[in-house]
């Protein structure tokens, strides 16, 4: 594979930028985030004839047909440098780029205010720059981002994908990530930092495509998530309208039924969760839900949260949970519904806060997280015990998981 290494002027890269020919801020790239102290040594160190390292750029063709660059590593380094050159600030609240040093001659300096020698300097400097084609193999271009990538945080799976993934599909994951359903579900848009929303939004599309509830759920691995997003790159939004559309209205559903804050949790939003019951409600295509039928629901997801298996971090063992609990709700077998049987997670996140001993009652250390939390009987409910306040306690979700391995439905041991 050929790449094209050139040593570019400051002067070039700035007229590019210029020109619309070199993109700072792709879409998969986060914002800027140096700070002023961080940009001035690098002007410094430019002014000093030190080396700066490489910068990574990827060729493609835009809206129309232009041949432009995208910035894949080196961001901060190449905005710093022409935001300073143009006398531009990269900080929100347009505060002025000047320069923060310990040389009385250099601080406070805008570009305009720098000698004509040093102006001259930057200008002339020479940036070693590495330029990827478009016309590399969709494999191998996967392969090379995530080992080009080498900032102090490496692009993700996700934000890799959509860097290299153009097409109707990513367009409307990046619209559906940002829209108000998603804010509503998933938490504040600024908190999607990684592209949480559109992993998750890419899950549901694959396991619509690709699975029709039989069977065990496919393993939502990476490998199979980039192979999905190859095949669908060249597909229409019409091509797709039925997945967009049944995606959609699970999300729908799900917000109609379960409410904003069903799959938050204080780390994030819960993805596993959200999308396994977004599959769910995409196999019930014929579900009528009235407020009969959206309370058991809701109150059949909360049950859930009470058993191991939705803590896993395993997507498929989460997944038969909420799948086992809904499903009941949906043909009224109260078997594994049995209000008397488990104490609610509301209860139990009620308990966890208003206690002031948080120790677990098996291992008697401290539980230090709700999420680690489960509600046990002190009296075995196999041996008549009520599922009543007076009759609970705390315990770490693991202890009481060890604890039902050792002790069989009927209370004995086995």
């Amino acid at each position: 594979m050929q790449y094209v290494k050139a040593d570019e002027s400051v002067r070039n890269l700035v007229e590019n930028y210029r020109g619309g020919e070199l993109i700072l801020s792709p879409s998969f790239q986060r914002g800027y985030v140096w700070s002023a102290k961080q940009a001035t040594k690098l002007i410094e160190s430019i002014l000093m004839s030190i080396p700066i390292p490489s910068i990574y750029l990827y060729e493609i063709l835009d809206n129309s047909d232009k041949t432009v660059r995208e910035v894949i590593d080196g961001k901060q380094r190449l905005t710093s440098i022409i935001y300073f050159v143009l006398d531009k600030s990269p900080w929100q609240g347009g505060k002025k780029f000047r320069l923060q040093s310990k040389y009385p001659e250099l601080n406070g300096k805008t570009f305009a205010t720098l000698t004509v020698e040093q102006k001259k300097k930057i200008y002339g400097t020479k940036l070693r720059t590495i330029e990827i084609p478009s016309s590399i193999d969709p494999k191998m271009k996967y392969t090379l981002f995530e080992r080009v990538n080498v900032g102090s945080v490496a692009l993700n799976a996700q934000e890799i994908r959509n860097c290299i993934s153009r097409g109707a599909l990513n367009d409307w994951l990046n619209a559906t990530a940002a829209s108000l359903i998603c804010t509503r579900l998933m938490g504040d848009i600024g908190k999607n930092t990684r592209m949480e929303r559109q992993d998750a939004l890419l899950r549901m599309c694959c396991l619509y495509s690709e699975w029709n509830g039989q069977g065990d759920l496919p393993d939502m691995s990476k490998s199979r998530l980039d192979k999905f997003m190859r095949k669908h790159a060249g597909l229409t939004e019409k091509d797709m309208e039925p997945m967009f559309k049944s995606v959609t209205t699970s999300l729908k559903r799900a917000l109609t039924i379960f409410g904003d804050d069903a799959f938050k949790t204080h780390l994030g939003f819960d993805a596993r969760a959200l999308v396994s019951t977004c599959v769910w409600l995409m196999l019930q295509n014929d579900l009528v839900t009235h407020n009969g039928l959206a309370d058991r629901l809701k109150e059949g997801f909360e049950l859930s949260k009470s058993d191991p298996d939705f803590r896993s971090a395993s997507t498929r063992v989460k997944a038969s949970a909420i799948f086992s609990y809904l499903s009941a709700c949906l043909n009224e077998q109260a078997v594994r519904l049995d209000p008397v049987r488990r104490f609610s997670r509301a209860f139990a996140q009620k308990l966890f806060f208003e206690s002031q001993d948080k120790s677990c009652a098996i291992c008697s250390n401290q539980i230090h997280s709700f999420d680690d939390c489960d509600v046990d009987h002190r009296i075995p409910w196999a041996l008549g015990g009520r599922t009543h306040a007076d009759n609970a306690q705390l315990t770490h979700g693991r202890c009481n998981r060890q604890k039902g391995i050792r002790v069989g439905f009927n209370g004995s041991s086995l």
